[in-house]
């Protein structure tokens, strides 16, 4: 992940009170694991084709990968195994101007009954204002800020 980009894993809204009262999803031994969350309610991948009016659908540099958006900008990664998702995050670019975008991703999420985790895995209210004081307060904002102010100098 670049300097300039924050992430979110995106999982079914009806699967957070296993979060809850599952941590080893939280910390097992190789990192966060998404997936479980996807099993429970086989989702099939077409839900997200809508997205492509919000972030246009680009070849993928995996096989099993839908990509939304530009692979090294906001996007919109789609894991998909046997059609069933499995996987889902969201990256913003904050170089970019993102709110349009992430305003629109926030009501298709609330739409389609999706909800997301920041990078320190803690839910996160879909609110505009409230996700972008998260990546405003990142740590990789900051040094990224930091580096632009310094190479200003």
């Amino acid at each position: 992940m670049a300097l300039w980009h924050y992430s979110f894993i995106v999982i079914p809204k009806e699967e957070t009170n296993m979060f809850v009262w599952e941590d080893k999803f939280k910390n097992s031994e190789y990192g966060f694991d998404d997936a479980p969350f996807w099993d429970f309610k086989l989702y099939d991948k077409s839900v997200f084709y809508e997205l492509s009016k919000i972030l246009p659908r680009e070849d993928s540099w995996h096989s099993n990968i839908e990509l939304y958006g530009n692979e090294n900008s906001n996007n919109i990664e789609v894991y998909v195994d046997f059609k069933r998702i499995k996987s889902v995050s969201l990256r913003i670019d904050f170089r970019s101007n993102y709110s349009f975008i992430l305003i629109e991703i926030i009501e298709f999420f609330i739409l389609n009954g999706f909800t997301m985790l920041d990078e320190n895995l803690e839910l996160v209210i879909l609110n505009f204002e409230i996700i972008k004081s998260i990546i405003d307060n990142s740590s990789q904002f900051k040094k990224y800020n930091e580096l632009s102010v310094d190479s200003k100098s």
